[in-house]
């Protein structure tokens, strides 16, 4: 964000942050750019030029940065993180030397530099590598969807951000896929016990009926009932557990790929 301080002698006239993060200040006899300091009276030139670090798109603003030339030869492209600033920094160094103005262009409109900001932002490696961590971090808010869009719209503009989000996409479905599965087994088994017992008791009241004892039966179907108690205990820490194991890895993931290292869930590879 940029920060102006007109007229103020114990300040900058002008100053901004730039894309390498560090800022420029423009004082009334230099310019300070991080540590740097240049006398505004060494300048031999000052113009405005295409942001370098952006490819050129037909027809787009693909932003813009400040040429300064220097007496000593020397020449230094600065780049301000807010497009707009390129202008309002050549304006301030014209106002201290007149004899270097050149003809501005127009600031481009606000969807022009909203479409430049899109383009920085898709060219940026730093950009992909949030990308990539939040498709990993998406099984908190909108697993399967959002992993899904950014892997199938980043193929081409964001590779890494692209394959992460595939990653997460895949082991989501792989988690539900599981969780399914680990459910309709214990249901299984539950019914399983459940009929058992059932028919245990059907068989202890047969005997009952006909004369004999149904005390044998009783403890049969006494067990049926505790297994089926068990298998829904076993259910819920099963559930949990694998609800922990889910949000591990895919925390894990979105760590290593705010490092912009290469992530792969198990049993996916390198899918």
């Amino acid at each position: 964000m940029s920060n102006a301080y007109p007229g103020a002698p114990a300040g900058p006239l002008y100053s901004c942050w730039l894309s390498s993060g560090g800022i420029l200040s423009i004082w009334p006899d230099h310019f300070q750019v991080g540590q740097d300091n240049y006398p505004v009276a060494d300048l031999t030139n000052a113009s405005l030029i295409a942001n370098p670090n952006i490819p050129p798109a037909p027809g787009a603003f693909t932003g813009a940065a400040v040429y300064i030339g220097l007496g000593s030869g020397r020449t230094l492209t600065l780049i301000p993180s807010n497009h707009v600033d390129s202008w309002r920094v050549l304006e301030t160094i014209y106002s201290l030397r007149p004899e270097l103005r050149t003809t501005l262009p127009p600031v481009p409109d606000l969807g022009a530099r909203l479409g430049g900001s899109v383009q920085s932002f898709m060219s940026d490696p730093g950009s992909q590598k949030v990308v990539a961590g939040i498709a990993h971090l998406s099984i908190f808010f909108l697993p399967f969807i959002l992993p899904l869009v950014l892997w199938l719209a980043l193929k081409e503009s964001m590779p890494y951000a692209s394959h992460q989000s595939k990653q997460a996409f895949f082991y989501h479905v792989l988690v539900s896929a599981g969780s399914l599965a680990f459910f309709a087994v214990l249901v299984l088994l539950g019914l399983v016990a459940t009929l058992v017992a059932g028919a245990l008791g059907i068989a202890g009241a047969a005997a009952s009926a006909n004369g004999g004892s149904p005390l044998p039966w009783l403890p049969f179907a006494g067990v049926g009932g505790i297994v089926g108690v068990l298998f829904i205990f076993l259910f819920w820490i099963g559930t949990l557990a694998l609800s922990i194991g889910s949000i591990v890895l895919a925390i894990m993931g979105a760590i290593q790929a705010f490092e912009g290292k290469e992530f792969h869930y198990p049993f996916l590879g390198r899918i």
